[in-house]
């Protein structure tokens, strides 16, 4: 059997984009078999393999980003930090710690946003518990700080997993199963290419929302220095983990704050302008790979260096 996967990459609100395409590729008739996704890859492909309805998808994260749950303050914080600066989350994480904002936190406890806090906004988020109750083949990256391991979590509690894949370091808590400290995927990959194969994906589309590597000039303290080169280390994993995949789609949202997710309609929006772009081409791979595997059957294209596959407990 033929097996379209896609790939969804962190990027965390940019990752809404996710929604445009998964909208023109219903459209189209063209639903993944599976889906693979990283941090808000993890969080939106879950919600679409549990709906597998992109309208009901769409409502579903609009009544949560205007009800009572969601924090507006947290990641207004963020946003104030400095406007100017579109390098993601580590550069407002670096500039609240030196301006003392979060200082005693990071130094007390395992994250700005407490445990209690993001787990309820989990379980509202993804209401359902297990991988069983999915309509499509899901599965989702996390970082083991424990072993360094890249695992990728296709059972289990479905919840605890797409928190693990989404804990951002510093920001959010490790999730703990087993013998096994979980941080977000995005650590170890971030557009998990790879983890589709090894699921069984003839071919893999991703969609790459964590935008470019920005210009930086100006290194005043040691935590700059160390930050930047964190950034770039992460920039060329995610470069050499794509490679494999047959065709990956870039949204362009590198102008949207990460931290801004009241502008989830401008995201999707973006997301549905590169997909309507690239779906003739789409078309064309997802044609041409199926011919192939009807020529050549037993013939799959194997996952390098295959992630650690964990049930969530």
């Amino acid at each position: 059997m033929f097996k379209f996967g896609l790939a969804l990459g962190g990027g965390a609100a940019k990752g809404f984009a996710h929604l445009g395409v998964l909208k023109v590729l219903e459209e189209a008739n063209l639903i993944p078999d599976l889906i693979v996704g990283t941090s808000m890859g993890a969080l939106v492909g879950a919600i679409y393999a549990w709906k597998k309805d992109i309208g009901a998808v769409r409502e579903h994260f609009k009544r949560f980003l205007h009800s009572e749950y969601y924090d507006r303050k947290t990641y207004q914080r963020f946003r104030e930090v400095d406007e100017e600066e579109t390098d993601g989350v580590w550069v407002a994480l670096r500039h609240l710690i030196t301006k003392g904002v979060i200082y005693g936190k990071t130094l007390t406890t395992q994250s700005v946003i407490s445990p209690e806090d993001y787990e309820e906004d989990l379980n509202i988020l993804v209401p359902i518990t297990n991988f069983n109750s999915l309509k499509i083949p899901f599965g989702c990256i996390a970082s083991d700080l424990v072993s360094g391991d890249e695992v990728l979590i296709t059972g289990g509690n479905i919840q605890m997993a797409v928190m693990a894949s989404s804990a951002i370091p510093g920001v959010y808590a490790p999730v703990e199963t087993g013998n096994r400290i979980l941080v977000d995927g995005g650590t170890t990959n971030k557009l998990p290419v790879n983890p589709a194969f090894q699921m069984g994906a003839d071919v893999v589309v991703g969609v790459e929302v964590s935008g470019n590597l920005e210009r930086e000039e100006a290194f005043h303290t040691a935590l700059d220095i160390i930050l930047r080169s964190n950034t770039i280390t992460t920039h060329c994993l995610d470069i050499v983990q794509s490679v494999n995949a047959d065709m990956v789609l870039f949204p362009e949202v590198d102008d949207l704050h990460w931290a801004d997710f009241s502008q989830m309609e401008t995201a999707m929006a973006r997301g549905v302008q590169i997909a309507e772009k690239m779906l003739p081409d789409i078309k064309r791979l997802l044609a041409r790979k199926r011919l192939a595997k009807s020529l050549w059957p037993f013939r799959h294209r194997p996952a390098y260096y295959p992630a650690k596959e964990i049930f969530m407990e």
